[in-house]
């Protein structure tokens, strides 16, 4: 418990949006076997950083796919709160899949990360072949949270201090 308000302090108080998503997966490691933290960029999601025993780092990071493309991460660009269930057989899935071996018959959670209404990151995490629980999705919710108020925190760290400085 020590260890987890450690981590949480540190995700609190972090200096990049790097060592945000370090903190973040560092947070989450315990509960699942695979996390994949997305960042977008205009219509592109990529792999930011990813944890699992099988996780393929070359693949992932290859891994390059598009929000326009019809897939889950479509769904919550276009506002969808979350995703929690096997993912639908579609190729971006089978894409992000082959980066660690992964199966369509796994559950998966994935919750996206917003700045005000824009979708600037998303979270993939499953427990392997083990189903999740309401406990996995309420840590992914309190962690996607404590890492969007991160994020939220240096935006405006960074115009305080643009603002002293002019």
């Amino acid at each position: 418990e020590q260890l987890t308000a450690d981590l949480i302090e540190r995700l609190r108080s972090a200096d990049s949006p790097d060592e945000s998503a370090e903190l973040l997966l560092d947070l989450l490691s315990a509960d699942f076997e695979h996390l994949v933290l997305f960042r977008i960029r205009g219509d592109d999601i990529r792999a930011w950083l990813g944890r699992g025993p099988t996780l393929i780092p070359e693949r992932l990071l290859e891994l390059r796919l598009s929000l326009s493309q019809t897939s889950i991460f479509m769904h919550l660009q276009q506002g969808g709160s979350f995703f929690y269930g096997m993912l639908p057989a579609m190729f971006a899935h089978l894409q992000l899949l082959r980066c660690w071996h992964g199966s369509l018959r796994r559950e998966c959670v994935i919750f996206p990360v917003r700045i005000k209404d824009r979708l600037v990151a998303v979270l993939y995490a499953d427990d392997g072949d083990a189903p999740l629980t309401p406990e996995h999705l309420g840590s992914m919710k309190a962690a996607t949270d404590l890492f969007t108020g991160s994020l939220i925190h240096q935006i405006l760290s960074r115009k305080a201090k643009a603002a002293s400085d002019s």
